[in-house]
């Protein structure tokens, strides 16, 4: 799972806020994820499908990729 282009690492810089153009990459992109079913709540914030947990307001992707149904989570393992 790469989302580096041209040294900028999103999952660095999202999940740990630390800046890979600093010199501070976690190499999030590197750690093993499990794959969890997720869904919409009414206000379209993407939670977990079996447990209620608190998630960040993530603002919408406009667009970005193809529309789909399905939700899914990813989680460090």
């Amino acid at each position: 799972l790469c989302m580096a282009y041209s040294g900028r690492c999103l999952l660095s810089g999202y999940i740990n806020k630390r800046d890979p153009n600093q010199g501070t990459c976690t190499n999030a992109c590197r750690w093993e994820y499990n794959v969890q079913e997720g869904k919409e709540d009414v206000v379209g914030n993407i939670v977990h499908k079996y447990e209620p947990i608190p998630v960040q307001n993530v603002e919408p992707t406009l667009g970005i990729g193809a529309p789909t149904d399905k939700v899914f989570m990813i989680e460090e393992a």
